[in-house]
């Protein structure tokens, strides 16, 4: 039997279609239009993956956007105190060492992890331009944008930045994609900015891995920018049709790099 914990987001919802799963999601973080089975407080982790034992649960999806969530020792209960180790270093990590953690404390449990990716492999994007055209600005842009994305790796920052006219206008942080849209320098260069979105070289692909959507398009038009780059292989496209007609309807560059 396979669980998904289940966040914000269409991600979720494209998993629970692909086939039967039991929704659970963390408690006040779960999705929009799911109704989860089961939800859980960080303090009774341990509580809750023993449920799933019960309920014969083998494999386990993390789909969809969680919030760091906050941990109150006081509230922690007997089955998850063995677990503190483990959830403190999740909390004080960066995203993919949380993820990590998380992930070894499932495997240590007997429960597989599986990516939203390996679910529905069609969801990945695969190389080609889907919209625009490119040109050379637009490819050393590009290259420079996903080099940046590369050294930041190790700093376990974000997973895009924006780079335009041989700058970089942006890079994601704390406050994801769309505060970085939305708090980007009002200068000429912006213009000719490209959002480029892709896998940190290392990271567990089986959670996390970066995924636009038609808001994402939205956001770049927004924001004024020319398109939007992403690694082939490495990033998920939500509702493929709706993003390419909305990235043509915006007159955005829309390239799933190799």
């Amino acid at each position: 039997m396979r669980a998904l914990i289940a966040g914000r987001g269409r991600l979720p919802e494209l998993v629970a279609e692909a086939g039967p799963v039991l929704v659970c999601a963390l408690e006040g973080q779960g999705p929009e239009r799911l109704s989860p089975a089961l939800t859980f407080r960080l303090e009774h982790l341990g509580t809750f993956l023993e449920d799933l034992s019960h309920r014969g649960v083998t494999e386990i999806c993390l789909a969809g956007a969680i919030d760091r969530p906050g941990f109150d020792p006081a509230g922690l209960d007997a089955a998850t105190a063995p677990l503190v180790p483990v959830l403190a270093k999740a909390i004080h990590s960066g995203d993919d060492g949380a993820l990590r953690a998380i992930i070894e404390l499932l495997e240590a449990r007997g429960i597989g992890v599986m990516g939203a990716h390996e679910i529905v492999p069609d969801l990945v994007a695969q190389a080609g331009v889907l919209a625009g055209q490119i040109d050379p600005q637009a490819e050393a842009d590009a290259a420079r944008g996903m080099a940046l994305l590369d050294t930041l790796a190790p700093l376990d920052v974000g997973q895009a930045c924006v780079a335009g006219a041989g700058q970089i206008l942006g890079i994601e942080a704390a406050g994801g994609t769309a505060w970085m849209l939305a708090t980007l320098p009002d200068t000429p260069q912006r213009a000719e900015g490209l959002l480029v979105k892709a896998a940190k070289p290392g990271q567990d692909r089986r959670a996390d891995l970066p995924a636009i959507g038609p808001d994402t398009v939205a956001q770049a038009a927004e924001a004024g920018l020319r398109g939007i780059v992403l690694r082939a292989g490495d990033v998920m496209i939500l509702d493929r049709p709706e993003v390419i007609a909305a990235a043509k309807a915006a007159n955005l560059l829309l390239w799933a790099r190799a």
